[in-house]
Parts: structure tokens; sequence; C-alpha cells
């Protein structure tokens, strides 16, 4: 499944609108299966293997409680999903994978015919990043001094549509510039940071985003 992150994040909101409104009990219960999902979120999150004790207690909870709350919106049974075309707030994608859903960011524009960069083969991954290069090495990834994603694919387009002098400018040699600013984990991961030109460079040297902007 691939959905907006505001498709997540709007129905998150809804079912935890609904859980603030149960009795004290079931409040208490849902309290108490957020908090063994956080533990085993946190240690997925570090590739770490949660504890015997905590994966039963998990197991308890997606089915007890995590699973009928995604029913309540359908999807209880799906066990992947993942999300493009802006970034998504940290909190929503950790909530989904806490419940349960292992929720991915991906990557792509649409000169790129596709998303290039994703968590391919890695199961409920820490959020803020959005993964790797494809891996094959005619998908090949560097970062620019700036901190500008450089790519080379086999699908990236040929150039804009009878517009030559915007086709050069985003192409160095045989790179595609992608405009967005990203940082590399040493795991490898990548971390989507915003639009190169969100970006404005204060007295001190730093950083700023001016705005949110939707990569493209």
């Amino acid at each position: 499944m691939l959905w907006p992150p505001r498709f997540y994040e709007k129905i998150a909101g809804e079912l935890i609108a609904q859980t603030e409104t149960w009795p004290r009990l079931r409040r208490a219960v849902y309290d108490a299966a957020m908090w063994v999902g956080r533990r085993v979120a946190e240690d997925r999150w570090s590739r770490r293997t949660p504890s015997v004790l905590l994966r039963i207690a998990y197991a308890a909870a997606l089915r007890g409680v995590f699973l009928p709350l995604r029913a309540k919106v359908g999807m209880d049974r799906i066990r992947v999903a993942y999300t493009a075309s802006a970034a998504m707030p940290e909190s929503v994608i950790a909530i989904w994978q806490i419940w349960g859903l292992d929720l991915r960011e991906c990557y792509g524009l649409t000169e790129t015919t596709g998303a290039p960069i994703a968590h391919f083969n890695q199961p409920f991954p820490r959020p803020g990043f959005i993964g790797r290069i494809f891996p094959d090495p005619r998908f090949q990834v560097k970062i620019a001094e700036d901190g500008e994603m450089l790519l080379r694919a086999p699908l990236l387009f040929d150039g804009y549509w009878r517009n030559p002098t915007e086709t050069e400018a985003v192409f160095q040699d045989d790179w595609f510039c992608t405009g967005d600013l990203v940082e590399r984990a040493p795991n490898g991961d990548i971390r989507l940071i915003g639009r190169k030109k969100d970006v404005i460079i204060t007295r001190a040297a730093k950083r700023s985003i001016l705005s949110p902007s939707k990569p493209g």
C-alpha cells in the first residue's frame, strides 16, 4: 500500500481521538499496550532483538489492542505500507509502527520514474529516514559538498520537454541534481532535510529551512 503522509496522519489522529473516549479500564489497557509497543519499536530501530518476555507481551498487545484498533479503518491485515511525496512526521511513522504496521518512507521524483531510494529489505525502519539506494550497481547516489543529493539511475528522464536550458541546469556530467538536501547515517540510511531552494545560510554559517516543501 502506498499513500501520501497526510493519509496516515489523518487516520492515526482519528484513531487516537477514539482511544481518548474509551472507558478508564480500556484506556489503561491501551496505555499499557503502548508502553510495550514503544519498547519493541525502540529495539527494532536500534536493530536489537526484543527479549522473549517483551515479544510475548507485544504479541498479546497486537492481538488484543492494536489489530482491533486498526480494523476500525480496515488496516488490520496490511503488513507493509509505504509513503512518499512529502516528509512524514516521525511521530506518525512511530505510532503506526507501534501499532504493528511496517510503515516505510521512500523517495522518488517524476524525473526518476519511481522510487530509487527506499527501505527495500529493512523492516520497521527508524522514522525520519527514506532508506537506501536500490541495490543494483546501475543505481548510484552521492552527496554534494552543499548537501544536495545527486543520482544516477537507468530510469532517469532524458530531459524536460523543449527546455534544454532547464535540462542542462539539473545535470552535473551524468549526475541528476535532485534539489533535495540530505544526510547519510553511518549505516548508510539517508535522511531528507529539505529542499535546497528553501534553505538560507545564517551569519553563524548554519542552515535554516524557510518552510517545509515537497520533494520535486
